[in-house]
């Protein structure tokens, strides 16, 4: 199934981030990820929300860097959420990695998770807010993301837990 989902476009790079993480690569293969395709770009770098994976525990958010220039020691920082009523979400951690080189004109994959505190609950629409920074110089300040989640995808997902 991993060999299967790798081959539909962009997922490959998603399977190749999960693919020693037996739990989330189970949620890709039973299909429990939405793809949400949104981009911004910003002076020559491109980022990407490809996909999420929601349950009653955390979010993930998988995403893509693209840049015209070589980029070194880049990282996702200052993420928030918000309910599209401009309300900020709060109680939640975040954990990002870093990638320590981007090559001009590659793609470079990336996982972002977001852990709820007890009894938080993701609103179906909101908004992903967040800077992308090279060696603490911001590329991309402030950047939004709305992301509607499709609750009735993950309904199983919660269930099986």
């Amino acid at each position: 199934m991993a060999n299967y989902v790798s081959s539909l476009p962009g997922m490959e790079r998603i399977v190749e981030l999960v693919r020693f993480n037996k739990g989330i690569l189970s949620a890709v293969e039973n299909d429990y990820m939405q793809e949400i395709g949104v981009t911004t770009e910003f002076n020559g770098v491109k980022l990407t929300v490809d996909a999420i994976i929601v349950d009653n525990m955390q979010t993930l958010v998988f995403y893509t860097i693209e840049s015209e220039r070589d980029l070194e020691n880049v990282i996702i920082s200052e993420v928030e959420l918000f309910k599209y009523n401009g309300n900020r979400i709060s109680s939640y951690g975040v954990s990002a990695q870093a990638h320590e080189k981007i090559t001009k004109e590659d793609k470079i994959s990336g996982k972002l998770t977001l852990v709820y505190q007890e009894k938080m609950i993701i609103p179906e629409t909101f908004i992903l807010k967040l800077d992308l920074e090279e060696e603490d110089r911001k590329l991309l300040d402030e950047v939004e993301f709305p992301i509607t989640v499709d609750f009735k995808k993950f309904d199983a997902l919660k269930k099986e837990k």
